[in-house]
């Protein structure tokens, strides 16, 4: 499956000229960055914590390495889907607008938006939630952290634009700060090993059991739900404001490198440069901040997946017309959120995964039926 990926992604990027490195399209344009940062607040999640955590332990050094290669090819999709969904952009918003406008049919946009809700508007948030609890343990007071997360959810979702763009500008910002700090401590405490963790990465990247037996899947995987380049998830938000449709694109390019290229491979370097990260992240960020790393560890968690359980919540709600629906999609929004205290979230993330793989294919075939349209947008 992974090959096949890599493959159909490799053809994009040949196809788009490589668009995501053409940065000097930027130039000379006024920006507006609620979009760009909302995005950022989207991706950045749990995933990128404890997914790379998992990546890691499942599929080896190794697998960072693919991350970090499978990036460097979504962010080439990523510009297209997100240039496309703002060069079609009606009354019909985000990926609709190319579904729609595009390639016109109506059924593909109501297929698409049906999967979408059901994985990213109902069962993702279940992830972040659940994920969140498993790794705070069982106890009254993992609850009102739990619950405390849920209700400043609920407040900045209902919240005036305005309101919610400032916060989740501040929260990407604050966020990004002290986890780049964290991993800057990190690393200069343990400088003398970054070379060697390079070199394993690599080199384990490569064998046969990094190759065939996962390594290189569970890259991949960790970039796409990283970064969700591909899958169409994230223009439905990126065209919030007033930009050129190009600019757009190019905006959510750079995004997907800092999501997977830096906020990952900080995480990255935290595990590795832990001499027993086999023991639970809880143990690698003691061994790194001592008796502070399990709460260092708690409250990143508890702001990343804030800032994504805001923009999941847009994300879907833009993807509709949601009128007399709005209220009932919040409810339902806001009782997945509260269901997920209480159920296995393993299962949850199963039903995830296939959710994500059917919007890849269904978007790709999107993006593919465009591509010449792309093409000429970007001459």
């Amino acid at each position: 499956m992974q090959f096949l990926i890599l493959v159909v992604f490799l053809y994009f990027n040949f196809k788009f000229k490589f668009i995501q490195f053409r940065f000097s399209k930027l130039f000379g344009k006024k920006l507006n960055f609620n979009g760009f940062f909302l995005s950022i607040g989207t991706h950045v999640g749990i995933g990128n914590i404890v997914g790379v955590y998992l990546a890691i332990v499942s599929g080896g050094p190794g697998a960072i390495f693919w991350m970090w290669t499978f990036s460097f090819l979504s962010a080439a999709l990523s510009v297209a889907e997100n240039t496309l969904a703002k060069y079609f952009e009606t009354d019909v918003k985000g990926t609709n607008a190319y579904i729609i406008n595009g390639l016109k049919s109506k059924k593909i946009a109501f297929f698409y938006t049906l999967i979408l809700l059901m994985s990213y508007g109902l069962l993702f948030p279940m992830v972040q939630i659940g994920s969140l609890n498993n790794i705070l343990g069982a106890g009254y007071s993992t609850k009102i952290i739990l619950y405390c997360t849920i209700a400043i959810v609920v407040y900045m979702i209902s919240s005036k634009l305005d309101k919610l763009f400032k916060f989740i500008n501040f929260l990407v910002i604050f966020m990004g700060i002290c986890y780049l700090l964290l991993g800057g401590y990190v690393v200069v405490s343990n400088f003398n090993k970054i070379l060697d963790i390079f070199n394993l990465i690599i080199t384990d990247a490569f064998t046969y059991q990094s190759i065939i037996g996962g390594g290189m899947g569970y890259g991949i995987k960790r970039s796409l739900f990283s970064n969700e380049a591909g899958l169409g998830t994230t223009p439905n938000i990126s065209s919030i404001g007033e930009n050129h449709y190009l600019s757009v694109g190019i905006l959510q390019g750079i995004g997907v490198f800092i999501d997977t290229l830096v906020i990952c491979t900080i995480s990255a370097f935290i595990v590795l440069l832990s001499d027993n990260y086999q023991q639970g992240l809880v143990t690698v960020y003691n061994s790194h901040f001592g008796f502070l790393g399990e709460y260092i560890l708690i409250n990143m968690i508890m702001f990343f997946s804030i800032s994504t359980l805001i923009g999941v919540y847009l994300m879907c709600e833009r993807s509709i017309k949601l009128t007399r629906n709005k209220k009932i999609f919040k409810l339902l929004f806001v009782i997945s959120l509260i269901a997920s205290i209480y159920l296995n979230f393993k299962i949850i993330w199963k039903l995830v995964d296939i959710g994500v793989i059917i919007l890849l294919i269904v978007n790709l075939y999107c993006l593919y039926r465009l591509r010449d349209v792309f093409v000429k947008i970007i001459k």
